[in-house]
This record gives C-alpha cells, sequence and structure tokens, in this order.
C-alpha cells in the first residue's frame, strides 16, 4: 500500500482547509525521506496556506522523527523567527 485509506483510523486531520485559516507567520519544516508525511504533502499545505509570511523547506536527509537532526535545521528556524520579529518590530513602529 502507498496510503493508509481513512477507514482504518480515527483521527482525521482537515490540514489542507484549517491552513487556509491560519493567518499568522509558518514556517513548513519538511524531510525528504519522511515516511509518515511525504514532503508532496507539505508542499501543498504550504501552497495553500494564506498566511503572508510562509516559508517552506526541505531537508534531503530528513526523515520523520530525524529531521530536526538536520544540517542547517536549527539555522533555518533561528532565521525565519528573526525575519517575522523584525519585520513585526517594523510593522508595530510605523503604527
Amino acid at each position: 500500500l502507498d496510503y493508509i485509506p481513512t477507514w482504518c483510523y480515527k483521527n482525521v486531520f482537515a490540514s489542507i482547509k484549517k491552513i487556509r485559516h491560519i493567518k499568522v507567520p509558518i514556517l513548513f519544516l519538511s524531510g525528504a525521506q519522511d515516511e509518515l508525511v511525504p514532503s508532496q504533502m507539505m508542499q501543498k499545505l504550504h501552497e495553500e496556506s494564506t498566511s503572508l509570511k510562509k516559508q517552506f523547506i526541505i531537508f534531503s536527509d530528513g526523515q520523520h522523527n530525524t529531521t530536526w537532526l538536520s544540517h542547517n535545521y536549527s539555522d533555518q528556524i533561528y532565521r525565519f523567527l528573526h525575519e517575522c520579529s523584525t519585520s513585526f518590530e517594523t510593522t508595530s513602529s510605523v503604527n
């Protein structure tokens, strides 16, 4: 099987529908080798997101439980948070 049919599990997460309502900045981190949440699914979430500040980063060696060990993982989070905080400070000082 390439996937698990929805009738096989109780928890159905309607992520595509929900992501459209999130307006805060979103950083999508994905492992190319993720066996539970394929990077294509994460890319689709990124595309469907209506957030004005969003970024999608894929780690070529990342698996579901080990992506956080990938080179530059923490640096990417830091950069995104820094960009968001700098943007927030600029916006706040204008208002």
